[in-house]
């Protein structure tokens, strides 16, 4: 067993998922805490540097040839007896999941088996035959008024945006207001309370400036006006009319308020620079040579899952890597001193990605 003091600790392709206690490395990082680095051409590293080699969700999109060599830079950068954790897709979840959704909508029809099955049909799909950023899943994901807690079951945190996300990880202080009204009670508002009754938030109400909508009641909430609320409310707002609303607020002297912007985030595929080339395409070859290579572009960006795991597959391409106790783990289980603390497989004790196979081996010694 490794000491849980002094550990250098690595995390491949962080995305948005990070801690400041790890080296944090991932091909277009945004963040301060992020190094930029292409991993598919290897980890800058000396040999046995790490502790602790963590990596989430970055194998399945790699060729299982490419996957190899991504396993043996982390085996390199390991140091003997070092642990590496390893989260992709669980192949053997999914399947199970979409036979018993097949099973349920054949035996019976309704609103939740169809959406059901809709879903698990995609999670087996969507993200290898996609040619746009989201796929279809992400369409799904933009009302949560329907099918909510089936989804949240499957992907967690991936049905929210970086600004709800950020809400989560306020809620510790959130949750000291003494009220906490939700400004807006259109589907934006009530994406955000189904996203506060995971953490057994409980709001007071929405607000809304529509006079249709004022006594009503949304998913049994009262929807009231600015007139009734305590000015010590703990305000979210949640519209695309939050500027108007924000200024709205300042005038009447309210100053505890957060602003979610609900709308997903839109992702262009293409990079400038290849415009002048897809002007030429157009020109010389046509539109439908224009979208092959459109969509070439985007499969070629990181996006599409180009290998599936089950537990059967994933440690024997690691015990061919070199590594041994190769073990299953749960989400909340690790042989990785400390590893809850980090919150890079849960936000505030809930599974950050509960469709994923866990697993974790070590480096044998010399």
């Amino acid at each position: 067993m490794i000491d849980g003091h002094s550990l250098k600790l690595l995390n491949v392709g962080c995305g948005t998922t990070f801690h400041k206690a790890w080296v944090n490395i991932d091909m277009n990082g945004i963040h301060k805490e992020i190094i930029n680095v292409d991993i598919r051409k290897g980890l800058p590293f000396e040999e046995s540097s790490f502790d602790v080699v963590y990596s989430s969700h970055v194998l399945e999109h790699f060729s299982l040839q490419d996957a190899s060599k991504l396993l043996n830079e982390i085996y390199r950068v390991l140091k003997p007896n070092g642990i590496v954790r390893i989260v992709v897709p669980d192949l053997e979840d999914i399947t199970k999941k979409y036979l018993h959704s097949l099973d349920s909508v054949m035996e019976y029809e309704s609103k939740a088996t169809i959406f059901n099955y809709d879903w698990m049909y995609m999670e087996l799909y969507d993200q290898t035959t996609r040619s746009l950023s989201g796929g279809n899943m992400s369409k799904r994901m933009l009302d949560l008024t329907n099918g909510f807690d089936f989804m949240f079951e499957r992907i967690g945190y991936e049905m929210f945006n970086s600004q709800e996300r950020e809400l989560i990880n306020r809620l510790p202080c959130i949750q000291k207001e003494e009220s906490i009204y939700i400004f807006g009670a259109g589907v934006f508002g009530q994406r955000i309370e189904k996203i506060l009754s995971i953490h057994s938030v409980r709001i007071d109400g929405y607000i809304d400036n529509s006079t249709a909508l004022i006594g009503q009641f949304v998913d049994s909430f009262p929807v009231k006006s600015l007139h009734n609320i305590p000015k010590s409310a703990h305000i979210i707002i949640a519209s695309t009319w939050w500027k108007e609303i924000e200024k709205q607020l300042r005038e009447h002297d309210f100053t505890n308020y957060y602003i979610v912007e609900t709308e997903i985030e839109k992702l262009s595929v293409m990079d400038e620079k290849l415009e002048e080339v897809r002007e030429i395409i157009n020109l010389k070859l046509g539109i439908d040579y224009l979208r092959a290579f459109d969509e070439g572009v985007f499969r070629n960006q990181g996006e599409i899952h180009r290998q599936m795991y089950d537990q059967y597959l994933l440690k024997r391409v690691l015990l061919q890597t070199g590594f041994v106790s190769v073990i299953k783990m749960k989400a909340f289980e690790s042989a990785i001193p400390n590893f809850r603390e980090y919150q890079l497989d849960e936000i505030n004790g809930v599974v950050r990605k509960p469709d994923s196979l866990f697993m974790e081996a070590m480096k044998k010694l010399k």
